[in-house]
């Protein structure tokens, strides 16, 4: 959900063309995204229809600027197995001054997931402002 979300966000800002999220699990199997995760996405206007699980790969870390976790857990387990890329991976949260995991709604019901999302799009909005100020602070220091 975290990345239909930041990806429709980020497409309304200037940065839409810098930042696109792509979202990938530690454990994640090939499957597509819960019918509960496409109906609480689909009261977006978001269609998750052709999402399918991914799992989190070298080449994925390479390339990300920046890795966003879900939890802190998950946040310590990648940064020990890709440590080369340990600079660029932090918990959602955290990235945005709060200490608090977002919990997997994975085999809950429709409304956790709800929750979910909202908790999502809250974290989302302050990293696109994080963003913006990260972008606006480079644009002045090159000039």
């Amino acid at each position: 959900m975290a990345e239909y979300i930041f990806n429709d966000k980020i497409e309304k800002t200037d940065l839409r063309r810098r930042f696109a999220a792509h979202s990938a699990g530690i454990y994640a199997m090939p499957a597509p995204a819960s019918t509960q995760a496409q109906s609480v996405m689909k009261k977006r206007n978001l269609n998750m229809q052709n999402h399918v699980a991914k799992r989190v790969e070298e080449k994925n870390m390479h390339e990300a600027e920046l890795v966003l976790c879900m939890g802190r857990t998950h946040a310590e387990n990648l940064k020990e197995h890709y440590c080369a890329y340990a600079d660029k991976i932090h918990r959602l949260s955290s990235y945005v001054g709060e200490e608090r995991d977002v919990e997997d709604p994975y085999g809950a019901n429709e409304e956790r997931y709800e929750q979910t999302a909202r908790q999502l799009e809250t974290y989302i909005d302050s990293v696109i402002e994080k963003l913006k100020g990260n972008e606006k602070n480079e644009n002045s220091n090159r000039q």
